[in-house]
């Protein structure tokens, strides 16, 4: 259960690690962007402070943490559904499909959030993992990075061909 719990956390930084990027991107951009105008109005450039760096990479309370909340819960959701769909070609008898779109949502709600909890959430532990997993090497990053790349693209190609076969 620890390794689970260790490669969920993994998932869950990687995909926080690459919002964080982009995010510092965007913010490089909008800034490049406005230092044009402002350079076109012949006025002083803006610089990037840091304070506001650190406050869009903030593993702790930031827009990044919780997009990247909404990403593992949707990944979750993906892997129920496609687990599900599987489970109904299988045990016809156990299939959803006849349930209200109401039930639906609550039958995968409720196990989406628990699993999250348990292994992310609780006592925040991913920051305890954050701090473990930044210590990494470069080339490990990026290994973890494809990884966790491929298990998305997996898990959504699974959902498809669950959908298609059904």
């Amino acid at each position: 259960m620890k390794q689970i719990v260790l490669f969920w956390n993994r998932l869950y930084f990687c995909i926080f690690n690459f919002n964080r990027r982009m995010q510092l991107y965007y913010y490089k951009v909008v800034l490049c962007i406005s230092n044009s105008v402002l350079q076109c109005c012949k006025r002083k450039p803006l610089k990037a402070k840091k304070n506001v760096i650190e406050a869009l990479v903030d593993a702790k309370c930031s827009t990044i943490i919780l997009v990247a909340d909404v990403t593992m819960l949707a990944f979750t959701a993906l892997l129920l559904w496609t687990m599900i769909n599987f489970t109904s070609m299988i045990f016809p008898w156990l299939s959803l499909v006849h349930t209200e779109k109401i039930t639906f949502c609550i039958i995968t709600v409720f196990p989406v959030l628990f699993i999250n909890y348990r292994m992310l959430w609780r006592n925040d532990r991913y920051i305890e993992y954050f701090k473990i997993f930044q210590k990494a090497t470069l080339i490990s990053c990026r290994i973890w990075s494809i990884i966790t790349g491929m298990c998305v693209l997996i898990v959504f190609a699974l959902f498809i061909f669950s959908l298609s076969i059904m």
